[in-house]
């Protein structure tokens, strides 16, 4: 079903499971669902990716409220918390007793705890914090040069590092393929990259959901330049195309002849 009330792609459903919706009511993708339990929802109300959840427990939620990256949660205790509430990193929480919490109030590394007894503590006053290095891999590097956090290294491959530059999260990466790339270099979410091919790519440039790509032919692309849905393609031949570029659904392509065009220009159905 593709469905068009003002101009909107309202719904797409498709009883297969591979993608069952996407809804639209104010130019904004509001809900993209994936019974599946790979992508299950990703949400924007105010121009901003408010919630992206997959209910697999890989990652569980990213929230954006005001531009910065409220949270990150993973219910496998690998990372299950990062809040940022004026623009810093509040807290990191792992329940595995790896690293428990890092805190910051004033803009500084306040506390590092670990359970284990390895690092106990490390408090902060004097803005400084160059190295903390462990020689068995669980945290390797904590360095920080002008007052910000810029990497946390871990060899173990469960978070191999957190680069902060400018005081934004620049990079969370992770080699084991759950989640590689978390990258915000102008306070938006940039992209999200996933190895494994899960969720290969979310994009926000211009303050708009770009595009998401997916290696393994669900969703291979998403894309969205002026506020509307361009593009969503799939490479199995089920959707291949809809395009919107004038505001109106101006065609939509299935290489399988099952529904070949329509097209939509001077806001009449053309042809089907």
């Amino acid at each position: 079903m593709v469905s068009k009330a003002s101009g909107e792609v309202d719904m797409v459903s498709k009883a297969s499971g591979e993608v069952d919706w996407v809804s639209k009511a104010s130019e904004e993708v509001d809900m993209v669902s994936k019974a599946s339990g790979e992508v299950d929802m990703v949400s924007k109300v105010s121009g901003e990716v408010d919630m992206v959840s997959k209910a697999s427990g890989e990652v569980d939620w990213v929230s954006k409220a005001s531009g910065e990256v409220d949270m990150v949660s993973k219910a496998s205790g690998e990372v299950d918390i990062v809040s940022k509430a004026s623009g810093e990193v509040d807290m990191v929480l792992k329940a595995s007793g790896e690293v428990d919490m890092v805190s910051k109030a004033s803009g500084e590394v306040d506390m590092v705890s670990k359970a284990s007894g390895e690092v106990d503590m490390v408090s902060k006053a004097s803005e400084e914090v160059d190295m903390v290095s462990k020689v068995s891999g669980e945290v390797d590097m904590v360095s920080k040069a002008s007052g910000e956090v810029d990497m946390v290294s871990k060899a173990s491959e469960e978070v191999d590092w957190v680069s902060k530059v400018s005081g934004e999260v620049d990079m969370v990466s992770k080699a084991s393929g759950e989640v590689d790339m978390v990258s915000k270099v102008s306070g938006e979410v940039d992209w999200v990259s996933k190895v494994s091919g899960e969720v290969d790519m979310v994009s926000k440039v211009s303050g708009e959901v770009d595009w998401v790509s997916k290696v393994s032919e669900e969703v291979d692309m998403v894309s969205k330049v002026s506020g509307e849905v361009d593009m969503v393609s799939k490479a199995s031949g089920e959707v291949d195309m809809v395009s919107k570029v004038s505001g109106e659904v101006d065609w939509v392509s299935k290489v399988s002849g099952e529904v070949d065009m329509v097209s939509k220009v001077s806001g009449e159905v053309d042809w089907v």
